[in-house]
């Protein structure tokens, strides 16, 4: 189940704005974390994390009451994020649009909005 849960948001999850997002985001923070430390190891972060996230939500979660599926990939892309911001804290994102922001600050946001939108 927890492998399922993990794997299986790219497919089902009902709301396509969120897939996309997730994988923007682990497009443009897993590339930043794939230069520091190589192509296996940001891997190996994004499995963990999702694997992470689905036990989490096994944990905390009814399952049998939803009725919708759950299943989510956002604690893989949201570890990527959590990976690069401690390795680069002050590493500057987004210069070359105009809103410089530090990926520690990301991080936090990141973390904020999921906590807000889960609400």
């Amino acid at each position: 189940m927890i492998i399922t849960v993990f794997f299986t948001h790219e497919v089902i999850h009902p709301v396509h704005v969120h897939l996309l997002s997730m994988l923007l985001v682990y497009l443009l923070f897993g590339l930043l974390l794939e230069r520091e430390v190589g192509p296996f190891h940001t891997t190996g972060v994004y499995v963990l994390a999702g694997i992470a996230g689905s036990l989490a939500i096994l944990t905390v979660a009814d399952i049998g009451a939803y009725e919708e599926t759950i299943a989510g990939s956002s604690a893989a892309a949201h570890g990527v994020i959590a990976a690069i911001a401690v390795l680069t804290p002050n590493t500057i994102v987004g210069e070359s649009i105009g809103d410089a922001i530090s990926l520690k600050n990301v991080a936090i946001l990141a973390l904020v909005f999921n906590v807000v939108g889960s609400l």
